[in-house]
């Protein structure tokens, strides 16, 4: 049995986090395994991913909620999945969804992650 670290889990809930959070994150956490993340003003984007995927790597468990009626949910959307398919390639869960996220978008992360199996 192991031991889990704080470097283990994250779990960021923000009403008002800023992008550059997650940047924060992948420079001060790089070893982190698990991320759970969620912002009312600014959901996760394509490029706060990218900055997080070249930081922490080694991510395992990755879930991000959207607040629904955010005025910025527009830019969590299936760019923000790419770059999670092509970014992380040994995830072992994933959590995913909202308003802007399609059908291809969600197609795209199935090609990388066949071997997740939903809830």
């Amino acid at each position: 049995m192991s031991i889990i670290s704080l470097y283990d889990i994250v779990c960021i809930v923000c009403v008002c986090c800023f992008y550059r959070i997650l940047w924060l994150l992948s420079i001060h956490c790089p070893n982190v395994k698990w991320l759970s993340y969620s912002s009312e003003e600014f959901p996760p984007s394509a490029e706060s991913l990218w900055s997080l995927t070249n930081g922490c790597g080694s991510l395992q468990h990755l879930h991000l909620s959207p607040v629904l009626g955010s005025p910025n949910q527009g830019c969590y959307n299936d760019s923000a999945l790419r770059v999670i398919a092509i970014g992380w390639p040994n995830l072992v869960s994933l959590t995913v969804g909202g308003k802007f996220i399609s059908v291809d978008g969600l197609a795209e992360i199935g090609e990388f992650y066949f071997h997740l199996i939903g809830n």
